[in-house]
């Protein structure tokens, strides 16, 4: 596995799983912390020991938090969990295979306190096995983002995103089960029933929705940093750190092979010969980090603290995020950041061009970065087929020549951009609040083991007009 460490904000991300081998069984860690706030331990076969920051989480453990404890855990298929103050939680069943990720199996107990879940891809590509037990009640997934509470008389949650299912225990509904419970006892909720809950209490031998009583938000309440995470997580970061657990490769095995497949994919993607025939009108000159088209973006990057080196100008991520700003994208070396009451407008038709503004790009090989320069540049965002395509040309002393980076992919609803799996590029981006600006990440493997990666601000030529 290759760790990547956030040091001033306690984040450390999960970002790459040899694919082919099963975590969750014996010792093997199948997840880590990447934020910690407060007290908390872990309890293994009796054993208890401190958690702290990039602490592995091993199947069998309980994580048990204090008073003012706040846990964060990423596991292996890119799920995400976050255990509140006073919470006890078991990580009872962890299983998950790259290669298979629709065998995978999770099966998590809440034995008291509140956790907030978003399932990752054991639980996407196999939703008949992903359980959460608590002491009264179990919970199943549509694709899902939720908020638990339980305590021995109570199971009582709240859906973000996607859908559960709850039911009590007894008859047809097995703690020891791991798909859903189904049948007259259960209920379900979807995040389109706002403000709704869903709960069991005790001696109930059904599961109801109810609007009555408090949230498991006022319960316990959430960390400050959680909803920034969570969001970037489930908007943007999902994708990116799925790639990164072999479920997509992007990327040539060499060189000649990336040259090749260069030609292969021009042929195939209109919309990238488009931005490609832009990029060559571009100056094939590397370009100056910063072009000074725009002197106040509303999107900006920085660098994880574990590549940090002695950059004397590395941009801090925490203290972009202290300047009122929120997670927008991740990759393994760079977060994007917008401001925090971003509320996007993403037009409806037409098409826009952008300009390269400002950048930041390398050759990374393990934890080691070599500078590299971009020429080029071309981003095309098609609003009436809600498609993109891009081209960037990245040049680096030790390369045997220039890197093609090229990618297309859909445009979300609320503004975000991911290239398609047959991307020969991992392309992350995001509109500003009136697409007048866009952010992207890009990673693409030169070789096994040599990835170009990068981060951009671009400029849409509308309004340098």
């Amino acid at each position: 596995m290759e760790w990547l460490k956030r040091s001033k904000n306690q984040l450390l991300i999960l970002v790459f799983l040899v694919p082919g081998i099963v975590l969750g069984a014996d010792s093997a860690p199948v997840g880590q912390v990447i934020f910690l706030s407060g007290g908390a331990v872990a309890i293994h076969e009796g054993e208890k020991r401190p958690l702290e920051q990039g602490a592995g989480i091993q199947v069998g453990d309980t994580l048990v938090t204090g008073s003012d404890g706040y846990v964060h855990v990423r596991f292996v298929d890119s799920g995400l969990i976050s255990v509140r103050p006073d919470s006890e939680v078991v990580i009872d069943t962890y299983q998950f295979d790259a290669d298979q990720p629709q065998a995978g199996k999770v099966k998590i107990v809440l034995r008291q306190g509140v956790i907030r879940s978003a399932t990752g891809q054991a639980g996407q590509r196999n939703k008949s096995g992903f359980r959460v037990n608590t002491p009264i009640a179990a919970i199943g997934i549509r694709g899902t983002d939720f908020v638990l509470y339980a305590d021995p008389s109570l199971a009582r949650l709240a859906v973000n995103a996607g859908g559960v299912v709850m039911a009590p225990f007894g008859g047809s509904c097995d703690p020891g089960a791991f798909s859903p419970c189904s049948g007259d006892s259960s209920a379900e909720l979807f995040a389109s029933a706002a403000k709704a809950l869903l709960e069991v209490r005790g001696g109930d031998d059904f599961a109801r929705v109810t609007s009555d009583g408090p949230s498991p938000d006022e319960l316990i309440a959430p960390h400050p940093e959680e909803a920034g995470l969570f969001d970037a997580f489930i908007s943007g970061a999902r994708r990116t750190i799925q790639s990164k657990i072999g479920l997509s490769s992007p990327g040539a095995e060499s060189y000649e092979d990336g040259l090749e497949d260069v030609r292969r994919y021009l042929k195939e993607e209109t919309l990238v010969q488009q931005a490609f025939l832009l990029g060559s009108a571009e100056s094939s000159a590397v370009l100056p980090r910063d072009r000074g088209l725009d002197s106040d973006p509303e999107i900006v990057w920085g660098r994880w603290g574990y590549y940090a080196g002695n950059d004397a100008g590395y941009q801090s991520i925490s203290q972009l995020l202290y300047d009122d700003r929120q997670y927008a994208l991740l990759n393994t070396v760079f977060a994007m950041l917008e401001d925090r009451q971003t509320s996007r407008l993403v037009p409806e038709s037409g098409r826009a061009t952008f300009k390269l503004n400002s950048y930041e790009s390398y050759i990374k090989r393990g934890s080691a970065l070599e500078e590299a320069g971009i020429s080029n540049p071309a981003l095309i965002i098609d609003f009436d087929q809600n498609r993109f395509a891009t081209r960037l040309d990245v040049h680096a002393d030790s390369l045997p020549g220039v890197i093609q980076v090229l990618g297309a992919g859909d445009l979300t609803e609320d503004g975000f951009f991911h290239s398609d799996a047959n991307s020969l590029s991992q392309i992350d981006g995001v509109l500003s609040a009136k697409a007048l600006e866009a952010g992207m990440l890009f990673d693409y493997q030169v070789s096994p083991g040599v990835n170009a990666v990068g981060a951009t601000q671009w400029v849409n030529n509308k309004s340098l007009q």
